[in-house]
C-alpha cells in the first residue's frame, strides 16, 4: 500500500502543470462556495448581534396584532395606554417606539444624503435603560419640534455640522430642523447602524410628523428587576384588553404583549430570510461552476490515463492487479481534490475579503471586522472539492482495469471505450424500465419525478447501448424532448411543470453530449473551413486533429456548451421579457410624466423607503402647466381574504385616485367601471380586482368580498366594481381608491406619481414647471413617459447582467478546460509534431495549427451551446404565461457575438499550448516515447 501511495504522489509530482490546471478548475468552484458561506455567515452573525443589542434593552412591548403583512403597515397603539401600563405592579417605566421610512435629509447643497440603505425616522428615548440611541456629540437630545439628532456615522460620512439647519423630507412634506447632536445606535461605543441613516426627534414631534398624530408603533416596557416578567406580561395583557374593551383608549384591533426575545427572533428571521436567499442564489452559480469543472476533470484524467496505458500494462505484467491500478488513479484524484479544496478554501477567504471591500465601496457600512468561519464551511470545502474530483475521475479510473496487460503494451492501444456487447433481452428490459419510470415520474410529485427521471436516464443509456451503440443516446434525446413537450401541453401545477422542463433540458444536454461524437468530425470540418482559407496546411491539420478524436473534442467542448446554453437561454428570455414589458408599458401608460425615486421602481419592485410625501402630487396638481396629477401607493401584502378555517389568501393592494386613473393608465378593463369607485361607504367599499384574482376566488361584478387589511384587525366588506387585466403597473392587485387607503393605512407615502400636461403647454415648459416643484424633493426623478418605460425595461437588463457575470466565470473555467486539453494533446502528440517539423513544417505553421484546433473546439462547443440555448429559451418563453412574456424576441446579434467571443477565447486558450508545440526540439520530439 505504501508503494502505491508513493507511486500516486510521484505521478502527480511528474505532471505538475497538468494537475495544476485540473486543480484550478475545481478551486474556483470551491472558492465560490467557501466565500459565499463565510460572507453570509458573517452577515448573519452581525445582524443577530445587532438584533440582540436592540431588543436586549426591552423587556416587553405592547403592539397591535397582525395576522399577515409587513409590520410597517400595522395599526398604531394609543399613547394613552402608556400611563395606564405604568400603574401596573412590576412595571418600572414605559417608552414610545416609533419608526418610519421615506425620510430624506437634504445637505447644505440641496442634495439628498445618498446610500444603499434607507433613512429611518424614530423617536428619542430619555430612559438610558431602554434606549438604543446613545448621545456622542452635542449639548442635548432634541427638546422641541425644530430639532433633530442623527446617527454618528451619517454625521461624519456626510459632513453634517451640528448647529446647522437642514431640510428633511417627511410624510407631511419638507420641513427645516436644526441638527443638535449625534448618537451611536445599539452600542454606546460604536455606531451599529449598518449603513442606515437614522434621524431622531422628540416623541411628540415624531408622533405628529411620522405617524400623522395617530399613535405609536409600540410601547416598550422596562420590568422591575425584582418582578416576575411572565406575571407582569400577563397583567399588562389583561389591563390593555380591559382598557380597549371599555373604550378607555382607542384600539384599532387586538393588542398583544411580546417579550424582547420574541422581537429579537422576529428580526433575526427577517434578516436570515434575506441572507438565505442571497446565499442560495450564489451557491447555485457555484454549483454550475462545479458541474462544468466535472467535464474538465473528466477530460483531463481521460487524456492523462490514455498517455499512461503502457505504464499500466507494464505494471500489470509485473503483478499489479487491476484494482490496485484503479486505486492508484483514484488516489491521484483524491490528492488533487484535497489540494483543490485546501487552495479553494484559502481563495474563498480571499473572496470574502473582496466582498467586504465591495460592500465598503458601495458605502454599505457593514461591520464585518471579523469573519465567521463555521466548521460546516471547512467540511463543505473539502467534501465538495474532493467529491467533484473523485466523481469526474471515477469513470476513467475504472476503464484502466479493463485493458489486458499484454494489449496495453501495444503502440495502438488507448483509453477509448469499448463497444458494449449486445444483449437484446437485458437491453430491452432496461430500456422498457427506463421508459416506464419516465412516464411514471412525469405525473408524480416533483421530488419523485426528479428521482425517477434520473434513474430513467441511466436505464435508457445503459439498456439502449446494449441494444445498439447509439440507441441509448437517442433514447435520452427523445426523453428530453418528451418532457419538454409535456411541460408545455400538460396542465401541470407550477412546480411539476418547471420540474418537467428542467428534466427535459438536462436530458437534452446529456443526449447532445452523447450524440455529438457522431457528427463532431463533420461539424469540425465545417467550422475549420475559414481557417483553411487563411492557412491551407495548418488549417487542414487543425481540422483533422479536431475531427480524428470526436469523443475528446466533444467532451472538451461540453463545458463550453453548457455555459453558452445557459447564457443564451437567459439572453432570449430577458430579450423577450424586455420586448413584452416595452409593448405593455406603451399600451398601459397614458400619462405624459412620471415622478419616482432614483431607480423608478414600480409595482412589486418598490420598497417602503423608496417613497415620498403625497404633497408632491398636490403641488403638481396646482401647476397651471399640469392638467391632472395623481399619486400611487402599493403594499405587497396589504390585504387578505379568508380561504377557510385559519387560512388566508394574501394579496397586494394598489391605490390611486380612481376617478382620474383611466386618464393616466390603461388598466385594460374587462368588466365594470372605475368611474364611481372613489365613493367611500362607511360599511361597504368598492374595489377593482385583477382577472387572475377574480378567477381564483370566483368573483364577478357585484360580488361582495369580506377582507382584512394588514393595518386593521376587523374585516372590511368590498364590492367588486371592476375587473381589469393590466399588471405591468398595477400588478396582480386589489385596486382601491386613495380615500380608502387613507382610511385604513397608517403609511400615507407615494411610491410614484404621474401627470398629464395641460393643453397648449409644450413638453419643455411642463418639464420646467415640474422641475421647479421637484427642487423641494431632491430624492425624486422626473421622467417622460418614454423615459419611464425605458427605466422599467432597463431594470431587467441590469439583473441579467449580474447573472451573466457569474455565468461568464463558468465559461472561463470551460476555456481553461480547452487549454488543458490542448496542452495534454501537445504532450501526447510530441513525436507526431516532431515528425511534422522534420518533414518541413515551419514553427509558424505549427503555431497556427494548434491555435486553429483551439478555435474549432471552442466554436464547436459554442454552436451546440447556442443551439441548445435557442431551444431552451424559446420553450421557456412559450411556457411562461402571456401576461408575463407574450413576445418572443431572439437576440440574433448577441448570439453571433457569443460565437465570435467563443472563437477568440479558444484562440487565447490555445496560445500557451501552441507556443510550446512550436518550440519543440525536433530531435527530442522524434525520439519521444
Amino acid at each position: 500500500m505504501n508503494s502505491l501511495l508513493r507511486l500516486t504522489l510521484k505521478n502527480i509530482a511528474d505532471k505538475k502543470v497538468r494537475f495544476f490546471l485540473t486543480t484550478l478548475s475545481v478551486l474556483l468552484g470551491v472558492m465560490f462556495t467557501v466565500g459565499v458561506f463565510i460572507f453570509s455567515d458573517t452577515l448573519r452573525a452581525v445582524f443577530s448581534d445587532l438584533s440582540e443589542d436592540i431588543a436586549g434593552r426591552t423587556d416587553l412591548s405592547v403592539r397591535s396584532q397582525q395576522a399577515f403583512g409587513d409590520r410597517l403597515a400595522a395599526p398604531t397603539v394609543d399613547p394613552a395606554l402608556a400611563p395606564i401600563i405604568e400603574e401596573i405592579d412590576g412595571v418600572q417605566a414605559t417608552a414610545a417606539g416609533i419608526a418610519e421610512f421615506g425620510i430624506i435629509v437634504i445637505d447644505e447643497e440641496g442634495n439628498p444624503l445618498s446610500g444603499q440603505a434607507p433613512t429611518i425616522g424614530t423617536n428619542w428615548v430619555e430612559d438610558e435603560n431602554m434606549t438604543s440611541l446613545f448621545l456622542t456629540e452635542g449639548s442635548a437630545p432634541p427638546t422641541n419640534s425644530s430639532e433633530f439628532v442623527m446617527n454618528a456615522n451619517s454625521v461624519e460620512n456626510d459632513d453634517l455640522t451640528i448647529g446647522r439647519t437642514y431640510t428633511i423630507q417627511l410624510p407631511v412634506g419638507p420641513q427645516e430642523f436644526t441638527l443638535v447632536g449625534a448618537f451611536n445606535f445599539a452600542d454606546p461605543d460604536s455606531d451599529q447602524s449598518v449603513g442606515a441613516k437614522l434621524v431622531s426627534f422628540d416623541v411628540d414631534t415624531a408622533t405628529r410628523l411620522l405617524k400623522g398624530g395617530q399613535g405609536w408603533d409600540q410601547i416598550d416596557i422596562d420590568v422591575a428587576s425584582n418582578a416576575d416578567e411572565d406575571a407582569v406580561r400577563a397583567a399588562v395583557q389583561q389591563r390593555v384588553e380591559e382598557a380597549c374593551s371599555v373604550g378607555e383608549v382607542t384600539c384599532a384591533g387586538d393588542v398583544e404583549v411580546i417579550t424582547g426575545q420574541e422581537i429579537q427572533q422576529e428580526q433575526e428571521d427577517e434578516f436570515n430570510q434575506f441572507i438565505g436567499t442571497f446565499q442560495t442564489i450564489l451557491l447555485s452559480f457555484a454549483g454550475i461552476i462545479l458541474a462544468i469543472s466535472i467535464f474538465v476533470i473528466f477530460n483531463t484524467f481521460t487524456i492523462v490515463l490514455g498517455q499512461r496505458v503502457k505504464e499500466f500494462g507494464l505494471m500489470r505484467a509485473l503483478g499489479t492487479t487491476g484494482r490496485q491500478i484503479t486505486t492508484t488513479v483514484v488516489g491521484e484524484s483524491v490528492v488533487v481534490g484535497l489540494a483543490s479544496s485546501a487552495l479553494g478554501f484559502g481563495a474563498g477567504v480571499g473572496l470574502a475579503y473582496l466582498l467586504r471591500w465591495l460592500s465598503d465601496l458601495a458605502n454599505l457600512d457593514l461591520p464585518l471586522d471579523n469573519f465567521v468561519i463555521l466548521p460546516r464551511t471547512i467540511i463543505a470545502a473539502f467534501v465538495v472539492g474532493t467529491l467533484v474530483t473523485l466523481v469526474a475521475a471515477l469513470v476513467p479510473a475504472l476503464r484502466t482495469r479493463r485493458i489486458p496487460p499484454m494489449a496495453a503494451l501495444r503502440d495502438d492501444v488507448g483509453m477509448a471505450q469499448k463497444e458494449v456487447p449486445r444483449r437484446v433481452v437485458l437491453g430491452s428490459i432496461l430500456s422498457g424500465a427506463g421508459i416506464a419510470l419516465a412516464l411514471l415520474g412525469l405525473f408524480s410529485w416533483w421530488l419523485v419525478m426528479l428521482c425517477l427521471s434520473v434513474i430513467a436516464i441511466v436505464l435508457l443509456i445503459v439498456g439502449g447501448k446494449r441494444l445498439h451503440s447509439a440507441t441509448g443516446r437517442w433514447a435520452v434525446l427523445v426523453m428530453g424532448v418528451f418532457f419538454m413537450v409535456m411541460a408545455r401541453v400538460t396542465d401541470f401545477a407550477g412546480g411539476e411543470q418547471w420540474m418537467a422542463l428542467g428534466i427535459g433540458c438536462v436530458a437534452l444536454v446529456i443526449a447532445v453530449n452523447l450524440l455529438s461524437p457522431l457528427f463532431a468530425a463533420s461539424l469540425a470540418r465545417a467550422i475549420g473551413w475559414p481557417i483553411r482559407l487563411v492557412s491551407r496546411v495548418a488549417g487542414k491539420l487543425s481540422t483533422e486533429n479536431a475531427a480524428r478524436s470526436p469523443r475528446r473534442t466533444t467532451t472538451t467542448a461540453a463545458a463550453i456548451m453548457i455555459g453558452l446554453a445557459l447564457v443564451s437561454t437567459i439572453g432570449i428570455a430577458s430579450q423577450s421579457l424586455q420586448a413584452t414589458w416595452r409593448n405593455s408599458l406603451n399600451d398601459a401608460v397614458r400619462a405624459d410624466w412620471f415622478v419616482c425615486t432614483a431607480n423608478c421602481a414600480s409595482g412589486e419592485g418598490a420598497q417602503p423607503f423608496e417613497a415620498f410625501s403625497p404633497e408632491f402630487a398636490r403641488d403638481l396638481e396646482a401647476l397651471p402647466e399640469i392638467e391632472s396629477a395623481v399619486s400611487y401607493r402599493w403594499d405587497a401584502e396589504g390585504l387578505a381574504v379568508p380561504a377557510g378555517e385559519n387560512e388566508l389568501y394574501v394579496y397586494s393592494v394598489f391605490a390611486t385616485d380612481l376617478s382620474e386613473t383611466e386618464r393616466h393608465l390603461d388598466h385594460d378593463l374587462i368588466e365594470g367601471s372605475f368611474a364611481d369607485m372613489g365613493e367611500v361607504n362607511p360599511d361597504v367599499h368598492n374595489v377593482g380586482v385583477h382577472e387572475d384574482i377574480a378567477e381564483e376566488l370566483g368573483l364577478g361584478l357585484g360580488s361582495p368580498v369580506p377582507a382584512n387589511f394588514n393595518s386593521r384587525e376587523q374585516p372590511v366588506v368590498f364590492v367588486v366594481t371592476a375587473i381589469y387585466s393590466e399588471d405591468i403597473i398595477a400588478s396582480t392587485s386589489w385596486l382601491i381608491d386613495l380615500s380608502t387607503w387613507e382610511q385604513y393605512f397608517t403609511r400615507n407615502l407615494d411610491l410614484f406619481a404621474s401627470a398629464i400636461t395641460a393643453n397648449g403647454v409644450s413638453q419643455s415648459e411642463a418639464r420646467t414647471a415640474i422641475d421647479r416643484v421637484a427642487e423641494n424633493y431632491p430624492q425624486v426623478d422626473v421622467r417622460t413617459k418614454q423615459e419611464f418605460n425605458e427605466d422599467q425595461v432597463g431594470q431587467i437588463g441590469t439583473v441579467v447582467n449580474i447573472v451573466n457575470v457569474f455565468l461568464y466565470l463558468a465559461l472561463v473555467i470551460a476555456f481553461i478546460g480547452v487549454a488543458n486539453t490542448l496542452a495534454l494533446s501537445v504532450i501526447e502528440r510530441t513525436r507526431e509534431l516532431g515528425l511534422l517539423r522534420a518533414v518541413g513544417m515551419k514553427r509558424g505553421q505549427m503555431l497556427r495549427m494548434v491555435l486553429g484546433e483551439g478555435v474549432i473546439i471552442s466554436v464547436f462547443g459554442g454552436v451546440m451551446g447556442v443551439g441548445l440555448g435557442l431551444i431552451f429559451g424559446i420553450t421557456i418563453v412559450n411556457i411562461l404565461p402571456n401576461d408575463f412574456i407574450s413576445t418572443l424576441a431572439i437576440p440574433v446579434r448577441t448570439l453571433v457575438i457569443y460565437l465570435i467571443v467563443a472563437a477568440i477565447a479558444g484562440l487565447i486558450a490555445a496560445l500557451l499550448p501552441a507556443r510550446r508545440a512550436s518550440r519543440l526540439n525536433v530531435l527530442d520530439a522524434i525520439s519521444n516515447e
